[in-house]
Protein backbone atom coordinates (compact mmCIF):
# COMPACT_ATOMS: atom_id res chain seq x y z
CA UNK A 1 0.00 0.00 0.00
CA UNK A 2 1.54 3.67 -0.86
CA UNK A 3 0.39 4.95 1.99
CA UNK A 4 -1.60 4.62 5.34
CA UNK A 5 -5.57 5.84 5.20
CA UNK A 6 -6.66 8.62 7.11
CA UNK A 7 -9.69 7.99 9.58
CA UNK A 8 -10.93 11.22 8.99
CA UNK A 9 -12.01 11.65 5.23
CA UNK A 10 -14.56 14.25 4.91
CA UNK A 11 -16.12 12.77 1.46
CA UNK A 12 -19.42 11.22 1.53
CA UNK A 13 -18.69 7.78 -0.28
CA UNK A 14 -21.66 5.54 -2.16
CA UNK A 15 -19.79 3.27 -0.68
CA UNK A 16 -20.76 3.96 3.26
CA UNK A 17 -24.41 3.07 2.00
CA UNK A 18 -26.51 -0.38 3.33
CA UNK A 19 -27.70 -0.24 -0.27
CA UNK A 20 -27.64 -3.08 -3.12
CA UNK A 21 -24.97 -2.17 -6.02
CA UNK A 22 -26.49 -0.33 -9.12
CA UNK A 23 -26.56 -3.57 -11.16
CA UNK A 24 -28.78 -5.13 -8.53
CA UNK A 25 -31.26 -2.40 -9.32
CA UNK A 26 -34.15 -2.49 -11.65
CA UNK A 27 -32.88 0.68 -13.36
CA UNK A 28 -28.85 1.48 -12.39
CA UNK A 29 -28.73 4.78 -13.79
CA UNK A 30 -31.61 6.30 -11.89
CA UNK A 31 -30.97 4.25 -9.01
CA UNK A 32 -27.17 6.29 -9.13
CA UNK A 33 -28.74 9.65 -9.37
CA UNK A 34 -30.98 9.09 -6.24
CA UNK A 35 -28.13 7.56 -4.33
CA UNK A 36 -26.07 10.50 -4.78
CA UNK A 37 -29.08 13.23 -4.67
CA UNK A 38 -29.77 11.68 -1.43
CA UNK A 39 -26.32 11.83 -0.06
CA UNK A 40 -26.31 15.90 -0.34
CA UNK A 41 -29.67 16.71 0.02
CA UNK A 42 -30.72 19.21 2.66
CA UNK A 43 -34.54 20.73 3.75
CA UNK A 44 -34.80 24.26 2.57
CA UNK A 45 -38.22 25.55 3.29
CA UNK A 46 -39.68 22.39 3.14
CA UNK A 47 -38.35 21.37 0.24
CA UNK A 48 -35.38 18.65 -0.76
CA UNK A 49 -32.55 20.42 -2.25
CA UNK A 50 -28.90 19.76 -3.02
CA UNK A 51 -26.81 22.28 -2.58
CA UNK A 52 -24.66 22.62 -5.60
CA UNK A 53 -21.22 24.58 -3.61
CA UNK A 54 -21.19 21.48 -1.20
CA UNK A 55 -21.58 18.85 -4.36
CA UNK A 56 -18.84 20.46 -5.89
CA UNK A 57 -16.50 20.96 -3.10
CA UNK A 58 -16.91 17.10 -2.26
CA UNK A 59 -16.24 16.21 -5.92
CA UNK A 60 -13.20 17.90 -5.73
CA UNK A 61 -12.23 16.35 -2.74
CA UNK A 62 -12.62 13.05 -4.85
CA UNK A 63 -9.61 14.24 -7.07
CA UNK A 64 -12.43 15.46 -9.54
CA UNK A 65 -10.80 19.53 -9.94
CA UNK A 66 -13.55 21.98 -11.79
CA UNK A 67 -11.06 22.55 -14.35
CA UNK A 68 -11.59 18.28 -15.52
CA UNK A 69 -12.25 18.47 -19.39
CA UNK A 70 -14.40 15.65 -18.65
CA UNK A 71 -16.71 17.11 -16.54
CA UNK A 72 -17.53 19.77 -19.02
CA UNK A 73 -20.89 18.82 -19.54
CA UNK A 74 -21.91 19.36 -15.79
CA UNK A 75 -21.06 22.32 -15.43
CA UNK A 76 -22.23 24.00 -18.83
CA UNK A 77 -25.71 21.67 -17.23
CA UNK A 78 -24.81 24.35 -14.55
CA UNK A 79 -24.79 27.34 -16.38
CA UNK A 80 -28.09 26.11 -18.36
CA UNK A 81 -29.74 25.51 -15.50
CA UNK A 82 -28.43 29.17 -13.40
CA UNK A 83 -29.58 31.33 -16.65
CA UNK A 84 -33.09 29.28 -16.73
CA UNK A 85 -33.58 29.87 -13.21
CA UNK A 86 -32.19 33.89 -13.71
CA UNK A 87 -35.30 33.80 -16.75
CA UNK A 88 -37.51 32.51 -14.34
CA UNK A 89 -37.11 35.25 -12.08
CA UNK A 90 -34.86 33.24 -9.46
CA UNK A 91 -31.46 34.68 -10.02
CA UNK A 92 -28.64 33.49 -8.07
CA UNK A 93 -24.90 34.82 -7.90
CA UNK A 94 -22.96 31.43 -9.26
CA UNK A 95 -23.50 28.14 -9.88
CA UNK A 96 -22.10 27.43 -6.61
CA UNK A 97 -25.31 29.11 -4.84
CA UNK A 98 -27.78 26.85 -6.61
CA UNK A 99 -30.32 24.96 -5.07
CA UNK A 100 -31.31 22.10 -7.51
CA UNK A 101 -34.43 19.83 -6.47
CA UNK A 102 -34.19 15.68 -7.05
CA UNK A 103 -35.70 16.25 -10.85
CA UNK A 104 -33.09 19.36 -11.98
CA UNK A 105 -30.12 17.65 -9.93
CA UNK A 106 -30.58 14.44 -11.96
CA UNK A 107 -30.72 16.77 -15.46
CA UNK A 108 -27.64 18.33 -14.55
CA UNK A 109 -25.47 15.29 -13.55
CA UNK A 110 -26.79 12.73 -15.90
CA UNK A 111 -24.24 13.26 -18.80
CA UNK A 112 -21.31 12.77 -16.54
CA UNK A 113 -23.12 10.08 -14.10
CA UNK A 114 -20.86 7.13 -14.26
CA UNK A 115 -17.63 9.54 -13.51
CA UNK A 116 -19.45 10.93 -10.86
CA UNK A 117 -20.47 7.75 -9.31
CA UNK A 118 -16.98 6.22 -9.84
CA UNK A 119 -15.76 9.17 -7.77
CA UNK A 120 -18.34 8.62 -5.02
CA UNK A 121 -17.83 4.86 -4.96
CA UNK A 122 -14.23 5.53 -3.90
CA UNK A 123 -13.44 3.57 -7.49
CA UNK A 124 -10.53 5.66 -8.43
CA UNK A 125 -6.72 4.22 -8.20
CA UNK A 126 -6.65 6.28 -5.13
CA UNK A 127 -10.16 6.01 -2.84
CA UNK A 128 -9.24 8.35 -0.55
CA UNK A 129 -7.84 11.54 -2.28
CA UNK A 130 -7.77 13.49 0.60
CA UNK A 131 -5.47 11.06 2.93
CA UNK A 132 -2.87 11.03 -0.35
CA UNK A 133 -3.16 14.75 -0.43
CA UNK A 134 -2.34 15.20 2.95
CA UNK A 135 0.68 12.43 2.60
CA UNK A 136 1.95 14.80 -0.06
CA UNK A 137 1.20 18.30 1.70
CA UNK A 138 3.03 16.75 4.71
CA UNK A 139 6.49 15.69 2.03
CA UNK A 140 5.93 18.60 0.61
CA UNK A 141 5.87 20.67 3.47
CA UNK A 142 8.91 18.54 4.66
CA UNK A 143 10.83 19.62 1.77
CA UNK A 144 9.95 23.35 0.64
CA UNK A 145 12.79 24.96 2.92
CA UNK A 146 15.69 22.70 1.31
CA UNK A 147 17.69 25.00 -0.51
CA UNK A 148 20.24 22.35 -2.17
CA UNK A 149 20.75 21.90 -6.11
CA UNK A 150 20.34 23.98 -8.96
CA UNK A 151 17.48 25.28 -11.41
CA UNK A 152 17.99 23.53 -14.97
CA UNK A 153 19.92 25.93 -16.98
CA UNK A 154 18.98 23.10 -20.50
CA UNK A 155 16.26 25.16 -21.14
CA UNK A 156 16.59 28.92 -21.26
CA UNK A 157 13.37 29.83 -19.31
CA UNK A 158 14.31 27.12 -16.65
CA UNK A 159 17.29 29.15 -16.19
CA UNK A 160 15.79 32.44 -15.18
CA UNK A 161 13.31 30.86 -12.65
CA UNK A 162 13.61 32.20 -8.88
CA UNK A 163 14.47 28.64 -6.89
CA UNK A 164 12.00 29.67 -4.60
CA UNK A 165 9.12 28.83 -7.05
CA UNK A 166 8.31 25.29 -6.93
CA UNK A 167 5.70 22.55 -6.05
CA UNK A 168 4.60 19.42 -6.67
CA UNK A 169 1.41 18.35 -8.85
CA UNK A 170 0.01 14.99 -9.57
CA UNK A 171 -2.39 13.61 -12.00
CA UNK A 172 -3.29 10.05 -11.14
CA UNK A 173 -4.33 7.54 -14.30
CA UNK A 174 -7.84 8.35 -13.47
CA UNK A 175 -7.24 12.03 -13.88
CA UNK A 176 -7.02 12.73 -10.13
CA UNK A 177 -5.27 16.41 -9.43
CA UNK A 178 -3.71 18.10 -7.02
CA UNK A 179 -1.06 20.75 -6.71
CA UNK A 180 0.48 22.62 -4.17
CA UNK A 181 3.33 25.21 -4.77
CA UNK A 182 5.47 27.95 -2.14
CA UNK A 183 4.72 30.77 -3.98
CA UNK A 184 1.51 31.99 -6.35
CA UNK A 185 3.28 31.87 -9.79
CA UNK A 186 2.96 29.93 -13.34
CA UNK A 187 5.14 27.05 -12.92
CA UNK A 188 6.60 25.50 -15.72
CA UNK A 189 5.92 22.21 -16.57
CA UNK A 190 8.28 21.28 -19.32
CA UNK A 191 11.07 19.31 -16.97
CA UNK A 192 9.19 17.40 -14.25
CA UNK A 193 10.59 14.23 -12.83
CA UNK A 194 9.11 11.47 -10.81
Amino acid sequence: MLFRSRKNSTSPSLRDRNTPEPEQASSPARYVDNLIFDMFMSSEDGEEVVLIGTFLAALERTGLGRGDPRLIELFENLRRMRRQMELNGKPTSSIETLKLDRNAFKTVITDNIVLISKAFRQQFVIPEFQSFCGYIEDMYNKCKDLKGGKVANSVPQLANVNPNFWGVSVCTVDGQRFSIDRKSTRLNSSHITI
